[in-house]
């Protein structure tokens, strides 16, 4: 279809992307450590849970009387 020139829509002009700010940055790896954090745990937590567990079942059984 044609559209004559002056009813032509102008594309916007092109900027470029913008740096991201310092902060922003910051953010974003404190979030990313704060993951891989939580990630870690996550792996050795049931091990230290089942780990104390037993400890603790243990000394009861070691205190209770025979």
């Amino acid at each position: 279809m044609f559209v004559p020139p002056d009813q032509r829509s102008v594309p916007p002009r092109w900027e470029p992307p913008r740096k991201p700010s310092r902060d922003a940055k910051r953010t974003e790896n404190a979030a990313v450590t704060l993951i891989i954090l939580i990630s870690i745990l996550g792996l050795f937590a049931p091990i230290a849970g089942g780990t104390l567990i037993a400890v603790v079942a243990a000394v009861i059984k070691y205190l209770s009387p025979h």
